[in-house]
């Protein structure tokens, strides 16, 4: 159990897309904390049932569940407490992702200063696949290191900071750490990846390899808008800062030329599920008449 009491409050983000290992990845969470710190988790859990029973045993937990349909943006969820949180710190974390002993305080103690993050582990390098997309390339290491890439399976950093930067909640999956990586870069907010053995992560991403109701390349163009033109439709990055993206552009691998948006589209429709009123229409209405047995 976590005491409200401590010192250094952390506020951990865990989005899940029916995740299988997510209360194993929680019990882990609380248990290999230090317990010197304050730690409050916040779950969303897009699944078919809800996993409220497993975590009521928690008192500084708040658990969502997801309707399985929903086609709001995974970032909107995280964009969303990052923007309200009033804790010292915040933590996302992907729902696979299996930290070592006393991570809270390897966090708190690694993070140079407010104006930087850490995120993952390892060091990875964009370059162009094909001409619509990038892909990544990751390097091990064996110690804490600059890095040019924000991971989604673990980012740490002061709340105010990760504040600072508009969180993409207009990308659902693809694009997502791309738009990260150059907007935390171009706000001269340094990146820093954790050693290899910092944490284990079990299996991949379900977003990327199941079926999703929500389009996974949804506004994917606007990232190749913010690379190509240096803004898009949500976000911009200031002139004074251009050679900052040209720096970010070279540090990895990414011909611009080379590079072309989704001729084809990708997108869901623009409307929010939770404002509909065919929500609220019971099926009942349209049976003349129910069977059940007694």
């Amino acid at each position: 159990m976590t005491n409200d009491n401590l010192p250094n409050p952390i506020n951990v983000i865990i989005y899940s897309y029916k995740g299988k290992l997510l209360k194993k990845v929680v019990d882990n969470l609380l248990q290999k904390s230090s317990k010197k710190n304050m730690i409050y988790v916040h779950i969303y859990d897009q699944s078919t049932l809800t996993k409220q029973e497993h975590f009521d045993q928690f008192d500084s937990l708040t658990y969502n569940h997801i309707f399985w349909d929903k086609i709001k943006s995974p970032c909107y969820y995280r964009q969303k407490i990052i923007n309200d949180s009033k804790f010292s710190y915040t933590l996302l974390l992907s729902d696979n992702i299996f930290l070592n002993q006393d991570w809270d305080e390897f966090l708190l103690s690694s993070l140079p200063n407010k104006q930087s993050i850490i995120t993952g582990k390892n060091k990875t390098i964009l370059s162009n696949d094909g001409i619509f997309y990038l892909k990544k390339e990751e390097i091990k290491t064996e110690k804490m290191q600059q890095v040019y890439f924000a991971n989604r399976d673990l980012i740490f950093a002061h709340t105010s900071t990760l504040q600072s930067v508009n969180y993409p909640s207009y990308i659902k999956y693809y694009g997502e750490e791309e738009i990260l990586s150059l907007l935390y870069f171009s706000n001269n907010i340094k990146m820093y990846s954790c050693p290899d053995k910092f944490y284990t992560k079990e299996g991949s991403d379900t977003i990327k390899d199941l079926y999703t109701t929500f389009s996974k390349y949804h506004n994917y163009n606007e990232m190749i808008d913010l690379l190509k033109n240096q803004k898009n439709r949500y976000d911009s990055i200031d002139e004074p800062l251009m050679p900052d993206v040209n720096m970010f552009l070279k540090l990895h691998q990414i011909d611009l030329e080379s590079i072309h948006p989704l001729p084809f589209p990708m997108n869901d429709v623009e409307y929010d599920q939770d404002l509909s009123k065919f929500d609220d229409v019971d099926s009942k209405k349209f049976m003349t008449k129910i069977n059940y047995i007694d």
